[in-house]
């Protein structure tokens, strides 16, 4: 148990117990230490009254008693309704009689809800389990309760609580409302027994008794059954269970799952515990120890003019929220249409992306991207022709850019090899995607001219991209198989391909680059900057393949240096 629980348990934790009319009319009963303790309804005993420090009995709690009118109309009474002060999370049990068929023959049209009610202010409950005898319910994790607000518990049709029933109260918030019972992916403490009811004994123990007697055993020990699955593809039964408070267990979950397992040694007791998508968004930026911002370094603002030649990019996307107005142009004939496409949008979120909560911020942000649009759809997927890619360049060079992305191949071509040379020599630098060919195609151009570092993409596990070109001009692998980033659709999707690593490599030489001071880096010759980069991150790189370079992981996994 948390330790600020166990503090609040003291403080905030009291079962109230609340009577109506034919229970009161029976008299009161002595337990064995003397406590005098409320009549027991009709279907089982109350649980225990809470005590003042010292122990000393509390007072009953001043509550008038709640009950519904005896109404051929609505055949179901409430009893009693057991509750702590009320937090997010917190559970709370109505007890009565007929509680399943009469309330849905009085709810015919429409499955009823439990509400907790205060002045304008309802919080619809979550349900857990609802029988003749018993309705539990638990108080949503987002619930805004209100401090030392009083509410009262009803059952309505629909959220516009129609035909409401005040079934009681008044059941009041804990001094501190804002702090829930359990924490969010605590799954509210829900408790999992399984049992094996069928198959070969030596593997595991089989259970050999009654599984309704297990129930009843279980719900004796004060834990609510939600839901029963008799799983027979499997031979097996399935219980979820929540302890009926939670934050009053003496030795937290952990001592309640131990006295179980112990008790039921032929039954498997744990906790429901969520599970999420293997290869989470963000196992890319920490493969390569390059932290997001804010817990990864920053780099001085617009401290790299970067580059991005590729199709048009979907700037109204929720990743670009709050981006200043973007450098973008269009290369595209004037006949074409300038559409937006996943394959750029994504490319540039992976770069400078400021949202967060999308799940694609940028690893890059706060730098100046310059988008030139020059691959436009085509019957064989994104395209551009060579004298486009040239004019793109030209542009990006005014804009004085300092590295540019690439995420194209095709076929050497003289005039584009000539360009890069003229870009490379007034001290741009380049990475491009070494191709998608597979295992048996070289790497394709211009990812394999002398004045580009070539990147290939490899998974979570280190594997090269199944689809990855090879060959002896490979520099450096990065993050390319299921990445997230996002999509013109203004969500986001994985990607896999080498281009999808071009971010990751890019976001790397960008942190290296502006090291070094852009006076010092006009002063170098290109051939002697590129060189100087290229020995400082083969250095850092991690070997995936035979010692030193090869043809599949270049030099190896690419590596962000110290801040």
């Amino acid at each position: 148990m948390r330790p600020w629980l166990s503090l609040l348990t003291a403080a905030c934790i009291a079962v109230f117990a609340i009577p109506v009319s034919d229970a009161l009319s029976q008299p009161a009963r002595q337990d064995s230490d003397g406590s005098r303790l409320l009549p027991e309804p009709p279907g089982g005993p109350p649980l225990p009254q809470p005590s003042r420090p010292g122990g000393q009995p509390a007072a009953p709690p001043r509550l008038q008693p709640q009950a519904v009118p005896a109404d051929p109309t609505r055949p179901f009474a409430i009893q009693q309704i057991v509750a702590g002060c009320l937090r997010p999370g917190s559970l709370i049990v109505a007890r009565g009689r007929n509680l399943a068929e009469g309330i849905s023959r009085d709810f015919s049209d429409r499955e009823p809800s439990l509400v907790l009610r205060s002045g304008e202010q309802s919080i619809a409950l979550e349900t857990l389990r609802r029988d003749a005898s018993e309705w539990s319910a638990r108080i949503p994790l987002q619930a805004d309760l209100l401090l030392d607000r009083s509410y009262r518990l009803v059952v309505v049709r629909d959220v516009r609580l129609r035909d409401a029933i005040d079934l009681g109260g008044p059941l009041r918030a804990c001094p501190d409302p804002s702090v829930p019972a359990v924490a969010e992916g605590d799954s509210a403490f829900e408790i999992l027994a399984t049992a094996r009811l069928q198959g070969t004994a030596a593997l595991s123990p089989l259970f050999l008794g009654s599984v309704d007697a297990l129930v009843g055993d279980l719900v004796q020990r004060d834990l609510i059954l939600i839901e029963r699955l008799d799983l027979d593809g499997l031979g097996m039964v399935l219980l979820r269970l929540v302890p009926r408070d939670a934050t009053a267990l003496p030795g937290g979950i952990g001592a309640l799952l131990d006295e179980l397992r112990t008790a039921f040694p032929q039954v498997v007791f744990d906790l429901n515990t969520a599970f999420r998508a293997a290869a989470a968004r963000t196992y890319a930026a920490a493969m390569i120890g390059l932290a997001r911002p804010p817990s990864g370094c920053r780099l001085p603002a617009e401290s790299i003019e970067l580059g991005l030649l590729d199709g048009a990019v979907d700037w109204g996307h929720p990743a670009f929220s709050g981006l200043a107005t973007p450098s973008a142009a269009s290369f595209l004939p004037g006949d074409e249409a300038v559409g937006a496409s996943d394959h750029g949008t994504a490319l540039a979120a992976l770069l400078v992306g400021r949202d967060p909560h999308s799940g694609t911020a940028g690893l890059l942000e706060g730098q100046r991207l310059h988008a030139a649009a020059a691959l436009a759809d085509s019957p064989q997927g994104l395209s551009a022709t060579a004298d486009r890619l040239i004019a793109a360049l030209d542009w990006l060079g005014r804009q004085n850019a300092d590295l540019v992305l690439m995420a194209l191949e095709g076929e050497e071509n003289a005039a584009l090899e000539t360009a890069l040379l003229a870009a490379a020599d007034r001290g741009m630098l380049f990475v491009a995607a070494t191709g998608n060919g597979g295992a048996g195609s070289p790497v394709a151009f211009p990812a394999s001219s002398r004045w580009v570092y070539a990147i290939t993409a490899v998974d979570v596990e280190g594997a090269v991209y199944s689809r990855a070109s090879r060959g002896p001009e490979v520099a450096f692998a990065a993050p390319g198989v299921d990445i997230w980033a996002a999509a013109v659709d203004g969500a986001g999707k994985y990607y896999s391909g080498t281009s999808f690593a071009l971010p990751f490599a890019t976001a790397v030489l960008a942190k290296d680059l502006a090291r070094t001071q852009r006076e010092e880096r006009g002063g170098l010759a290109a051939v002697t900057l590129r060189g100087q980069l290229q020995r400082s991150l083969a250095e850092r790189a991690v070997d995936l393949g035979p010692p030193g370079r090869d043809e599949i992981f270049g030099w190896g996994l690419i590596q962000a240096g110290s801040c």
